[in-house]
């Protein structure tokens, strides 16, 4: 009973575990920034095309001053 309340408790951290985005446009640390991220590990591949997720932000005080 242990050892499965173990591996339970090592598949939710996992399954929480932080994804590794990439960014590719502008600064994560800078809040004022607009961002586009990636997440370099693949949802789907299919031939030669790859499906991946990309995330954007857009930050207010930018939206605002344009």
């Amino acid at each position: 009973m242990k050892r499965l309340v173990l591996v339970l408790a090592c598949l939710a951290a996992s399954a929480r575990a932080e994804v590794p985005w990439f960014t590719i446009v502008g600064d994560r640390a800078d809040p004022d920034a607009d961002t586009i991220d990636m997440n370099p590990i693949a949802v789907a591949r299919q031939g030669q095309s790859v499906v991946m997720e990309i995330r954007m932000n857009r930050s207010i005080k930018a939206a605002c001053s344009r």
